[in-house]
């Protein structure tokens, strides 16, 4: 597993603690985890989508 650090400004950070504790998650690696995921898929999804041709 690798390591990585960010910085989030105080508002963003409460707003990110407020998430994590609504969601249930136990950390903020977790949830940080989970919203790359989540995000990763989309973009898979939209990439197919995109590159999926209709019949007219």
């Amino acid at each position: 597993m690798q390591r990585f650090t960010i910085s989030l400004d105080d508002g963003l950070a409460a707003q990110f603690d407020e998430l994590i504790a609504d969601r249930g998650y136990i950390n903020r690696s977790e949830a940080v985890r989970d919203l790359i995921r989540e995000r990763l898929g989309k973009d898979t999804l939209d990439a197919r989508a995109a590159n999926t041709a209709w019949p007219t």
